[in-house]
């Protein structure tokens, strides 16, 4: 994660139109906890996420506005510490929402079960992290200057090092997983991957009128299982998908 620097912010904020609504920030960084403050003040949701911070610091960064974890249970060391640890620290506190990656692979089934219990339906969102690749074929793809490649699984991997560099599942895949994973209702999956972020999101102040148009149509087949159609004002956006 980069430095605290809210004036590359004010730049970036200022060459999107002020498009920006959610920053992803490391609470340990030095300049960070104030940066936080400002940002909250000027409408914008803080997450942490790649982080090393310990269980003072989560809490700090908490104290200061910061409201969800970003894929929480990835984007941290290897090696952590058994009780005072990122992950542990964010799990416990009830004032953070948590986004998950719900592909199997980013978190095995097991380990997101647990997390899931810790953080209980009201505070769950399901995520992708979906990168250049996503939905697609194995092979080799273009994110600006960033080469990925996927392979048969929906991660998307450095084709050098074959280290994750993102996933390349689609949310309603994350939808499905969790149903045949936890046996979790439709009604319940589909909350914690459209339901529930669009209710963060609208708790914060952000416009989301234009997720609202979208309306989404699930049906069950014998041989396929679960499919999903989109529309809007009641008609089919893609014809095959």
């Amino acid at each position: 994660m980069g430095s605290a620097d809210p004036e590359l912010f004010a730049r970036v904020q200022d060459a999107a139109g002020g498009s920006i609504r959610l920053v992803t920030v490391a609470p340990e960084i030095e300049g960070v906890l104030p940066l936080i403050e400002k940002l909250v003040r000027d409408g914008i949701l803080v997450a942490l996420g790649h982080t090393a911070a310990d269980t003072a610091t989560i809490r700090k960064a908490v104290d200061a506005g910061a409201s969800l974890s970003t894929h929480l249970g990835n984007g941290t060391a290897g090696a952590l510490a058994k009780n005072n640890n990122p992950i542990m620290a964010q799990l416990g506190e009830d004032r953070l929402h948590a986004s998950f990656i719900a592909d199997g692979y980013h978190l095995s089934p097991e380990v997101l079960n647990v997390y899931l219990r810790a953080k209980q339906t009201q505070r769950t969102l399901l995520v992708t992290d979906a990168m250049a690749g996503a939905a697609a074929p194995p092979g080799r793809y273009q994110l600006g200057e960033l080469e990925l490649e996927r392979g048969k699984e929906p991660v998307a991997r450095d084709p050098v090092t074959s280290r994750p560099a993102g996933a390349a599942v689609s949310l309603d895949q994350c939808v499905r997983n969790v149903m045949r994973w936890f046996g979790v209702s439709l009604h319940e999956a589909v909350v914690w991957a459209g339901t529930q972020p669009l209710r963060f999101l609208k708790n914060s102040g952000t416009t989301a009128s234009s997720s609202e148009a979208y309306q989404f149509v699930w049906w069950e087949e014998q041989e396929s299982g679960w499919q999903v159609k989109a529309t809007r004002s009641g008609q089919f956006l893609f014809n095959g998908v």
